[in-house]
């Protein structure tokens, strides 16, 4: 074999070999830069879900507390408290509000805070509460001690309420999700 035929099939056998190189290594970046873009769409995924539940934890407790405060302030007032329309209003509101809590729960998300276990157990007692007084009337009855209960159920949400929104504008914010759950 001649010099030049030899040199041809070298550079021949070396520009594929280049080439094949080059193939395999692009192939294998835009995999990675794939990977690492689903990587950063499911923690802004999570991030969003996450505020998006932490939000419901505001909003269906404080459904629950209204309920709550309507009939205190009625009974307060003297005006009766129609069962049925209690008990259908608060398994309403207490069911929406355990199934987000045990939702954020169950999704193995960080804990909010102790705070949300207090101001659930007190909206669960005061419920309870309620029901009693609504089924034995006591006219004259002073019902101070449950517009405390209802007075200290909401300042434990407020302060939940600023943990939350503190969280979820993290959360937003390290993620730049666009427009924002906050308002």
């Amino acid at each position: 074999m001649d010099a030049a035929a030899v040199s041809s099939l070298v550079s021949g056998l070396g520009g594929a070999v280049i080439g094949a190189a080059t193939a395999v290594y692009l192939a294998s970046r835009q995999h990675r830069r794939q990977q690492q873009t689903q990587v950063v769409d499911y923690q802004r995924e999570r991030a969003r879900s996450e505020a998006m539940m932490l939000t419901e934890v505001r909003t269906k407790g404080k459904a629950w507390l209204e309920v709550l405060r309507r009939a205190v302030q009625n009974l307060d007032a003297g005006v009766a408290v129609d069962l049925d329309r209690f008990d259908t209003e608060t398994l309403k509101t207490s069911f929406n509000h355990y199934q987000v809590v045990y939702k954020l729960e169950m999704d193995d998300y960080p804990p909010v805070d102790d705070l949300v276990e207090t101001i659930h157990s007190a909206l669960d007692q005061l419920t309870r509460s309620l029901r009693e007084v609504i089924l034995t009337p006591s006219p004259g009855r002073s019902y101070e001690d449950m517009n405390c209960q209802v007075t200290r159920i909401a300042e434990l949400r407020t302060e939940l309420n600023v943990q939350i929104l503190e969280r979820v504008a993290r959360l937003l914010g390290a993620h730049d999700t666009g427009p924002t759950l906050l308002g």
